[in-house]
This record gives C-alpha cells, sequence and structure tokens, in this order.
C-alpha cells in the first residue's frame, strides 16, 4: 500500500510538473478486483492575449514578443514564468525599480499587474563627517539640486540616480555622497504606484585654505653672490559663499622680482540652461632686467678711450641691482566662458 501511494504521489508530481495543468489530484474508486486509482487533471486554458497594468515604462512590444510564441496554445506554466522572467530582467537590466507582482488568467487573456516605483520628492542632508549626524552644511541646497536630473514623479532609476552620484562628486565639495530610497510617508500599502523619497546624503570638504612659505634664492641677489630673500603666500576657497565657485590668490615678492595672481571660476552662472561656465583672471609681475648701454664709434675711437673703457661701458648695468638696471611689469588679465557640448555632459 505505501509502495502504491508513493507511486501514485510521484505520479501526480510528474503530471503536474508538466505545466499544462491548473490542478492534478488522485480519484480512487472500488472495483471487483480491487481499488483503481485515476489522477484526475484539469487543463490550463488556451492563451490568446496578455493584458498588463501599471506598467508605464515597460514597452508593450517587449510584452508581446515575450508571450508571442506561446498565443493560441494550452498555457505552460513554464514557459509562462520564463516571459515573466524576462520583463523582470528588462526592469533589472535598465536599473528601474518596477517587477511583474501578480499574474492572473481571466478566461484565455492573461492579466499582469506590475509596480514601478515613482519618486515622491528629493531632498538633500548634510551629515558631519565626525558623528554622522544630520548637520547644516556650507553650500547652498539649491547648488546641489540643479544638477539631480531625478525629479519628483519620475519612476525611480538606480543607473540615473548613480549618474547624479557621480556628477555631484565630481564637483569636489563632498568627501562621501549616496543616495537612501526609503518609502515616502504618503505612500499607499499595496497601491499600484509605490513612492519613495530620495535623500541625497553627503559629508563635505574643507573647502578653504591658506599657505605661506619663504627661502633664499642666487636670482634674487642685489649685489655679489649673497643670495636673497623670497615669501610667498596663497589662499584657496573651493565653495565661495556655498555656491560652489572658486577662488584662488597667491603673491611671491622678492628682492627685485614680484608675482601676484587672483582667480575666480563659476563652472554654471545663474543656473543657466546651457550651463555656461565662466573663468576670471588677474595676474601682474615684476622682473628685473638688464640695460645694455653703448657708446657711439666716433666716442669708442676718440683721444683717451681706450678698448677695456668701451668693453666696460658695454657691460653697465649687468644686474639689476647695479646702477642703469630696469624692472619690467606685466598685467595680464582675461574672462573667459565655457559650455559643454551637451548639458547632460558632466565634464
Amino acid at each position: 500500500i505505501l509502495s502504491g501511494l508513493m507511486g501514485s504521489e510521484m505520479c501526480i508530481r510528474d503530471r503536474f510538473s508538466t505545466g499544462y495543468f491548473s490542478s492534478c489530484h488522485p480519484v480512487a474508486e472500488d472495483t471487483r478486483d480491487g481499488v483503481r486509482l485515476m489522477i484526475e487533471v484539469k487543463e490550463n486554458p488556451k492563451l490568446t492575449g496578455v493584458v498588463a497594468t501599471g506598467a508605464d515604462m515597460l514597452p508593450q512590444s517587449l510584452i508581446e514578443d515575450a508571450f508571442q510564441d506561446q498565443y493560441g496554445k494550452t498555457l505552460n506554466f513554464e514557459n509562462f514564468g520564463r516571459a515573466l522572467g524576462q520583463l523582470n530582467k528588462w526592469y533589472e537590466d535598465k536599473g528601474i525599480f518596477g517587477q511583474v507582482t501578480d499574474a492572473d488568467m481571466k478566461g484565455n487573456v492573461a492579466e499582469l499587474r506590475m509596480k514601478e516605483a515613482r519618486i515622491s520628492r528629493v531632498s538633500l542632508k548634510f551629515l558631519n563627517p565626525e558623528t554622522g549626524e544630520q548637520c547644516i552644511g556650507k553650500t547652498n541646497p539649491e547648488v546641489i539640486m540643479k544638477n539631480i536630473t531625478i525629479k519628483p514623479g519620475q519612476v525611480y532609476n538606480v543607473r540615473q540616480a548613480k549618474s547624479d552620484i557621480d556628477v555631484v562628486h565630481a564637483m569636489g565639495l563632498f568627501d562621501d555622497v549616496n543616495i537612501v530610497p526609503p518609502p515616502a510617508e504618503d505612500a499607499i500599502q499595496g497601491s499600484a504606484q509605490p513612492k519613495i523619497v530620495l535623500t541625497l546624503k553627503g559629508v563635505e570638504w574643507k573647502s578653504g585654505g591658506f599657505s605661506a612659505g619663504g627661502g633664499i634664492s642666487a636670482s634674487q641677489s642685489s649685489e655679489g653672490p649673497v643670495p636673497g630673500f623670497v615669501g610667498s603666500c596663497a589662499y584657496s576657497q573651493k565653495n565661495l559663499f556655498g555656491k560652489n565657485q572658486k577662488l584662488t590668490a597667491s603673491i611671491e615678492i622678492g628682492q627685485a622680482d614680484s608675482l601676484f595672481r587672483i582667480n575666480h571660476s563659476d563652472p554654471w552662472v545663474g543656473g543657466d540652461k546651457h550651463r555656461t561656465g565662466r573663468n576670471i583672471y588677474l595676474q601682474n609681475m615684476r622682473t628685473g632686467g638688464n640695460a645694455i648701454h653703448g657708446k657711439a664709434v666716433d666716442e669708442v675711437n676718440s683721444p683717451g678711450v681706450t678698448e677695456l673703457d668701451a668693453l666696460g661701458a658695454g657691460n653697465s648695468g649687468s644686474r639689476p641691482g647695479d646702477q642703469g638696471g630696469i624692472l619690467i611689469g606685466r598685467l595680464v588679465g582675461g574672462c573667459e566662458y565655457s559650455r559643454p557640448l551637451s548639458t547632460s555632459l558632466s565634464g
């Protein structure tokens, strides 16, 4: 009896595993020769069409292609499951938060229900680098948010979110940036369109710096082989006024030479739709030069003027500090505007 029961269970499993039956169960019937065991099965209906709801991003052509070879045939659960897997794989490959959540047969038509997570809102949080707790950031939130392409109402796309993170990180303002997508407070449990809140969390870099130094240089000598003193200092700010503007200023001063530079850059002027950038620079440089003095041929050939005197006259003012030395000043400035080839490019 035991072997007979085990055999019937295996037979039922084998029949059901073919995928062509919606139910399969044994029926025992008493006969003159003993108990006759029969297996009653209910065949699946023929599949004539597929209807999908909640699939705003999933192309209809992809659904048709996935089930095309099953139309007009008895529904097979195994083949039907593989087709559903193709739809879920499309969501995965595209990075879209969506999947097939339910499938049901209404007559000969399969009804599919999809859920695609939509963004309720996008927020920004600054984190303390030491405690990890939320804090007040130095950067204007608008500067960050205008670089975020994901907007409320869109279906959440992981690839798009990663691209936005890369853009924000490339701004050079944050040590660490990540996006957390928790469910939205106004999300309805079991809703066909679940909602999430995108929270951009970032830890800011230290944006300002100052440096100073000094030394000696033989090129700064005013006379003799004794080297002269050279001093320098520099200031930099990578997030001026919290608007991601860059400011650098430096000065170098020696006994004869000096150099002053200042540079200001704005990667996105006033939120221009073409992402226009501007760079302004000014440089003032003063360097020593040698004046070459000479005498006319008649003066050199004059009585009382020796050849040594003529050579001495030609080498007069050979050092910046000697009599006859000159200082050359150069003032250079400019303003440059730039635009990316495409507004979608972050570089």
